[in-house]
């Protein structure tokens, strides 16, 4: 039987939540570009910004809540 210490196991499901935010993140570049209507980007950044302090949220990282993205 395998055992993971409870340390290494809260390393891998942070990994797993911050690998997941960055690709959501990244996904969204594209909406803070210079060339974009300014109301592209203040759309945007809520959504951006609660990627980004995911990691603050309580439970982080067995329990996140994900934001929904603007349409």
């Amino acid at each position: 039987m395998i055992t993971i210490n409870q340390d290494k196991l809260y390393s891998i499901y942070a990994e797993r939540v911050r690998n997941k935010r960055d690709v959501l993140i990244s996904e969204t570049d594209w909406t803070q570009g210079k060339d974009l209507p300014a109301t592209t980007a203040t759309k945007w950044k809520p959504y951006r910004k609660a990627l980004r302090d995911i990691t603050s949220q309580e439970g982080f990282p067995r329990e996140v809540t994900w934001p929904e993205k603007p349409e």
